[in-house]
């Protein structure tokens, strides 16, 4: 009898706008409630579903993995290689949130919590001994923003599409606000802004938009 395989489905925000994601989200946790042995990772970037044996039939805009293939993914998704800000620390709190989810109430495949448990690990690793950069900076830079006005639902304009415009984007969303990303260069605007949900545009265009 062949041995099972972990898998995984997947869509990221380079493939799929928000909305979408969040009617995938909605969907792949109704399946959920009937299978008590699957992860749902489920981020402002992401929507996977992980598990062993046989994947089920959701959704064509999910990516199947299996195999060697699927380890690798969420290994890669916990040390941040996967991320818009590659290294970011939230993901890996975000990995620890799902499988801390799926315990609750339930008792999970002890194959699929090893597998999340050696990838958090991997995180931590990746993790040790790093120093600050852009996306500490711009968690502070975030963080002093919200002191000062509540940044939900307002929208902040990000001038630049860089790594340091990328970690702001990332901690302005993560605080609930709507991102305008503002740069000279028009195509790492448009897939900035994607990734986010957000607009784009052009220096003057920032410009007018500034206060």
């Amino acid at each position: 009898m062949p041995t099972e395989q972990p898998w995984v489905m997947a869509v990221q925000a380079d493939t799929a706008d928000a909305n979408d994601r969040e009617g995938l989200a909605r969907s792949v946790r109704e399946r959920i409630a009937a299978h008590s042995d699957w992860i749902l990772l489920n981020t402002c970037h992401r929507v996977e579903l992980y598990g062993f044996g046989t994947p089920p039939d959701l959704d064509a805009r999910l990516k199947v993995q299996t195999g060697e293939s699927a380890v690798r993914h969420l290994i890669r998704v916990a040390t941040g290689l996967e991320s818009a800000i590659v290294g970011e620390d939230e993901v890996l709190h975000q990995v620890r949130e799902a499988i801390g989810n799926a315990r609750a109430g339930r008792t999970l495949d002890g194959r699929l919590v090893r597998l999340f448990e050696s990838a958090i690990a991997a995180g931590r690793r990746a993790r040790a001994g790093r120093t600050a950069a852009s996306g500490n900076l711009a968690q502070r830079a975030v963080a002093w923003l919200g002191e000062k006005s509540s940044l939900a639902g307002n929208t902040v304009l990000v001038a630049g599409a860089g790594r340091m415009g990328s970690s702001l984007a990332h901690s302005a969303k993560q605080a609930g606000a709507d991102i305008v990303i503002a740069s000279r260069d028009a195509t790492r605007a448009r897939r900035l802004a994607h990734v986010y949900g957000g607009e784009s545009t052009d220096l003057a265009g920032g410009a007018q938009l500034a206060p």
